[in-house]
């Protein structure tokens, strides 16, 4: 999936990721500096469930935010 949203023009920043009790978040930034986007790469695991998704998030020149995002799958 990394090189998908690297085609698209983004560049990747960082891998971020932190565990609490019995759940892992990871994190892979990305981001588009002439659209003002970034996307991440987002799977979080908790007890014996888990589910990828990924995020975009624009910022507009008049400053406000927009993001939305998408399950892509659960995973067993």
């Amino acid at each position: 999936m990394t090189e998908e949203v690297e085609e698209q023009g983004f560049e990747h920043l960082e891998d971020v990721g932190w565990d609490y009790e019995d759940n892992r978040h990871f994190y892979r930034v990305f981001r588009d500096a002439q659209c003002r986007t970034q996307a991440s790469i987002c799977l979080s695991e908790q007890n014996d469930m888990a589910f990828y998704y990924l995020t975009i998030t624009s910022r507009t020149p008049d400053g406000r935010i927009l993001m939305t995002w998408i399950i892509l799958s659960p995973m067993a």
